[in-house]
This record gives structure tokens, sequence and C-alpha cells, in this order.
């Protein structure tokens, strides 16, 4: 699939939050809740090293996106808004099953059934595509967060102002 075939499909999706001109993973949570019907709960943790950095569980109580707490602020937001994007997307993940001995899992109730999406358990394409929402996500919470400063010279301000828009 082309990158910018990919890029207008994930658009359209975000779009589908109606999101405000500023919003922050707080707001996109919330919005995903009423668009998913279920729960969303952030849970910060130290994972282990070779395991991936962030994971989305569901189950009967609603969706846990786990997250290597350590991780930078940035680096943090990429890593919750591509788990939040594979809800987004309604993509789905592996049974949790029975062996709850891998160390990802050892906080999951026993009884609990769902399922579990990690950057291993997905296709590739569902992958790209949670990527690539996330990264807009991003860039579009950035970019509401930050004021365009505009040049005095009107000819680069256009340059400027056409610049911030194609991002």
């Amino acid at each position: 699939m082309r990158t910018t075939d990919l890029r207008k499909r994930c658009e359209r999706r975000i779009d589908t939050l109606w999101l405000p001109a500023r919003f922050g993973i707080g707001e996109v949570c919330e919005r995903l809740e009423s668009h998913v019907g279920r729960r969303i709960e952030l849970i910060p943790m130290a994972l282990p090293p070779a395991s991936p950095l962030g994971l989305l569980i569901t189950d009967e109580r609603g969706h846990s996106v786990i997250y290597e707490e350590s991780a930078s602020p940035i680096h943090r937001q990429q890593i919750i808004f591509h788990e939040l994007a594979h809800l987004l997307l309604g993509h789905t993940g592996e049974p949790i099953g029975d062996d709850r001995r891998h160390c990802l899992f050892v906080h999951i109730d026993h009884q609990i059934e769902g399922q579990v999406l990690a950057r291993s358990c997905g296709s590739t394409e569902q992958e790209a595509e949670a990527e690539m929402t996330a990264t807009l996500l991003l860039q579009r919470a950035h970019r509401s967060s930050q004021p365009v400063t505009v040049a005095a010279d009107p000819a680069i301000a256009d340059i400027v102002q056409r610049l911030d828009n194609s991002l």
C-alpha cells in the first residue's frame, strides 16, 4: 500500500473522533471511549528489556494500554497513541489464553478472558496503520499546543503557513 493512501485512510479515522483544536492523550482517550463504548485505562509499567514498549489488552472490563514508564515524554505519547490507534482502527489481537507465565501477563487475573495486541502480535499492515495514526495524532497534538510564529515579510509568512499546513 502506498504511504499517501495509508496516511489519508488514517487521517479519515482520526477525523471520526472530532478532536478539539487543542488536545492531548486525555482527550483522545475520552473521545475513543465514546467511540468504542468501553473504558480505557493507561497503565505505566517497568517492562522487561526484551518486551514491546506498549501493549493493548482487551478484556470484559475494557481496554488497558500498558506502556513503558521510563520512556521519554514524547516517546511515551507515541507509544500510547500507537496502542490507542489499534482501538480506533478496529484491530484485534491474540487471545490471552491459559498460558500466563509470560512476564508481561502476570498482572492479569486468571479468570479474565480477553486478547492482547503487541507489536509482535499484529500483522505488518496493522502495525503500519497504527504507527501512521499515532504519528498523525502526535503531530496534531503538538501542532495544537504550539502557536506558529509568522515572519514579518508577507511572502515568507505565506511560505511558512503553507509548510505548516502541509505537515
